[in-house]
C-alpha cells in the first residue's frame, strides 16, 4: 500500500474518532497524548532527514496516530487493514500490548518491528516526559519503569 498525505489525514481523524471522550490525566487523550506521540515522531523524522511526503514519513506518522487504537478503543485489526494495509497493521499490532504480557515482554516484543520500535520510543519520551512534569508523582516507579524501557529500545543507537 502507498503511503501518502491521504492516508495521514485518514488516520489523524480516525484516531480523533475512536479515542473521543478518553482522558491523559485531566487532558483530552487525543489533543494530549497521541499529538503529543505525533510529534515526537516528527521530531525523529526531523532529526533522522526522513522527509515529509516520503513514504517513510506517512508510514511513522500513520503509526504514531494509531499506536493505541487497538488497545484502547473498538477500532479492531479488520478496519485497520482495510483502509492501511497489512505493514501499518503489523506495527499497531506489535504496539498493543497483550493481555498476557508483562510490560517488559511487551517491551522486548516492540524491538522485532523497527517502526513499532520508534514509534513506542516517541511514546515513551512522551509519558517520561509527562510523568517528570508531575514531579514523578503519576505513579510510583513509573519513571523508573520508562527509563529502562528506552534504554532497551534504543540500545545501540548512537543518537
Amino acid at each position: 500500500m502507498i503511503y501518502n498525505s491521504k492516508k495521514v489525514n485518514l488516520a489523524h481523524h480516525l484516531a480523533k474518532y475512536a479515542h473521543e471522550g478518553q482522558m491523559y490525566g485531566d487532558k483530552g487523550y487525543f489533543k494530549h497524548h497521541v499529538l503529543g506521540v505525533v510529534r515526537n515522531v516528527e521530531l525523529y523524522c526531523r532529526d533522522n532527514q526522513i522527509y515529509v511526503g516520503t513514504e517513510k514519513y506517512s508510514l511513522l506518522k500513520i503509526s504514531a496516530y494509531l499506536h493505541d487504537i487497538l488497545e484502547d478503543t473498538s477500532v479492531g485489526e479488520g478496519f485497520i487493514r482495510e483502509n492501511f494495509g497489512d505493514e501499518i497493521l503489523e506495527i499497531v499490532g506489535h504496539l498493543t500490548r497483550e493481555d498476557d504480557e508483562t510490560y517488559f515482554e511487551y517491551i522486548q516484543r516492540v524491538k522485532d518491528n523497527e517502526w513499532a520500535r520508534i514509534v513506542k520510543v516517541a511514546d515513551i519520551k512522551f509519558n517520561l516526559s509527562e510523568c517528570l512534569k508531575a514531579g514523578g508523582k503519576n505513579g510510583e516507579g513509573l519513571v523508573e519503569r520508562y527509563k529502562k524501557a528506552l534504554s532497551m529500545l534504543t540500545k545501540g543507537e548512537h543518537k
